[in-house]
């Protein structure tokens, strides 16, 4: 379910003041239980495949408020203010995430050929909890600029602050099982914790128990032209300077001990330009370059394992994650026929220093991490009809 409240309040001709809530409720109760093969782990030539069963329920909300205003100065050369302000909060619950994952061999069974051979992961319950916190605050400055034809020129200044605050926990226990339990050679997910077999099972706390805490700050300035050079030719351009400092807590609960801080303080100064040519009244050419940075999240950087249920995998952050830092170039073309019809062609490139990816850190794929690569290209094209 969600409520969703705007309101507005025109304080004058020239003064206008916004508020926006969002409240949106959502929740999924899920029984599934999958088999097959999965490429990296299993395959039909040599007749293994994989069974998941998974029982959980997943709990998520959203709250968010917005102030914005306008204000204008006609008496003062048509001087623009705008600021807003913004405050979320964000959570995300397992309270019991059950899921019990193991792979299955029928060719090679040592007690029986006609039975199937298991090799579980044990039947693991999770429980996990994520709350995040958001405020972000800006203001703009906008001063009109006298034109020598009939387009309007203008300069455009401002600040912003972004704070936010996230705190993870998760624990979890694993039935592990003993080579002798009857599971291995009939594969049957009901017989693993039978009253008959619990002799066989050792009940433990799982090695991902562990919590952390993460805190960012993102202080950012920018200044930027637009400039009518000739009715036909529009040039756009900017200098934005962004200050980062995230840092990172966390604790392995299951050791009782602290784990690597992630700690990440930079400067970024981010250059843009964009050129718009437009020959005739229906047709418009569009060029633009950046420089953007790409921050880790704190799921990326935090040195926790997070259990991928659908994947079957371990995902661990890395603290030692730098920002990477990418250069756009777009080009575009766009037809207009008539008033509210478009037909556009573009091509985008992107080179990334430093990449953030997902690395392998065991041959069987079990455990994978985020890391930063070398560098990374991207290209594509894109059309719009409408």
């Amino acid at each position: 379910w969600g409520a969703l409240v705007n309101l507005a309040l025109e304080l004058s001709e020239d003064h206008d003041l916004k508020f926006n809530y969002l409240r949106v409720q959502s929740a999924s109760d899920e029984a599934s239980r999958g088999t097959g093969q999965q490429g990296d782990t299993t395959s039909v030539e040599d007749g293994t495949y994989m069974d998941q069963s998974v029982l959980n329920w997943t709990e998520r909300s959203l709250s968010y408020y917005q102030l914005a205003g306008e204000h204008r100065f006609p008496e003062l050369k048509d001087i623009r203010v705008d600021w807003g302000g913004a405050y979320s909060m964000t959570s995300q619950e397992d309270p019991d995430f059950r899921v019990f994952q193991f792979f299955s061999d029928p060719r090679n069974s040592s007690y029986n050929p006609n039975l199937t051979a298991s090799q579980p992961s044990s039947p693991t319950r999770y429980w996990r909890e994520l709350e995040e916190e958001n405020l972000s605050l800006r203001g703009d400055l906008t001063i009109p600029v006298p034109s020598y034809n009939d387009q309007e020129n203008f300069v455009k200044t401002g600040a912003a602050l972004n704070l936010s605050e996230r705190d993870y926990f998760q624990r979890g226990i694993s039935a592990l099982g003993t080579s002798a339990h009857p599971f291995n050679r009939a594969g049957d997910p009901n017989m693993w914790m039978a009253s008959t077999n619990l002799q066989y099972i050792n009940v433990r706390n799982f090695p991902a128990n562990a919590t952390y805490h993460g805190e960012q700050e993102i202080r950012a300035a920018c200044l930027m032209g637009d400039w009518a050079a000739f009715n036909w030719l529009r040039v756009v351009g900017g200098l934005r300077f962004e200050s980062t400092d995230l840092t990172v807590d966390s604790f392995n609960l299951t050791q009782n001990r602290p784990l690597s801080p992630g700690n990440l303080q930079q400067d970024d100064w981010m250059p843009a330009l964009s050129l718009a040519y437009q020959p005739r009244a229906d047709f418009e050419f569009r060029g633009s370059w950046s420089q953007t940075v790409v921050r880790p999240t704190y799921r990326e950087i935090a040195p926790v394992a997070i259990y991928d249920v659908f994947k079957g995998r371990s995902v661990l952050g890395n603290p030692n994650l730098q920002i990477a830092e990418s250069e756009n170039f777009d080009l575009r073309a766009s037809w207009y026929p008539r008033p509210g019809e478009l037909m556009s062609v573009g091509a985008f490139a992107k080179r990334i220093d430093q990449p953030i990816e997902l690395s392998a850190l065991t041959t069987d794929y079990s455990q994978i991490r985020y890391e930063n690569f070398d560098q990374a290209e991207v290209y594509g094209i894109e059309t719009e009809l409408l």
